[in-house]
């Protein structure tokens, strides 16, 4: 894993965010790398823990990364090979997209067989 720090030119949650991003789409940052803690980034930026964790929340709801608590924070992870084909190309590529599935209905294949329970 790269560091992060010496990559950041803004010290904003945006410039943080986007370098994050930008490291992400280039390799830099490989799905299931860890990042550096709010507090370590924020240290080494000379910034203040809330600026860090304000650009991880923009990470997070776009889903390049994921909180883990106290384990600390992670690129999202990209394959869904577990979505129905239909679904993937809805999807797109990061596992955090969500999809509205409460306005289809569901593949029969997938339904458990009714008999036993009657």
């Amino acid at each position: 894993m790269k560091p992060v720090a010496p990559e950041v030119e803004e010290p904003t949650p945006q410039g943080i965010a986007t370098t994050i991003a930008r490291m992400i789409s280039s390799g830099d940052l490989a799905p299931g790398d860890r990042l550096p803690t709010v507090r370590e980034l924020a240290a080494d930026l000379r910034i203040s823990p809330a600026t860090v964790s304000h650009a991880w929340q923009a990470l997070s709801e776009v889903g390049l990364i994921v909180s883990r608590g106290r384990s600390g924070s992670f690129v999202r992870a990209t394959p869904r090979r577990w979505l129905p084909p239909r679904f993937r190309g809805l999807a797109g590529q990061l596992e955090a997209t969500k999809l509205d599935l409460s306005t289809g209905t569901p593949d029969p294949v997938l339904l458990p067989a009714l008999g036993p329970a009657l």
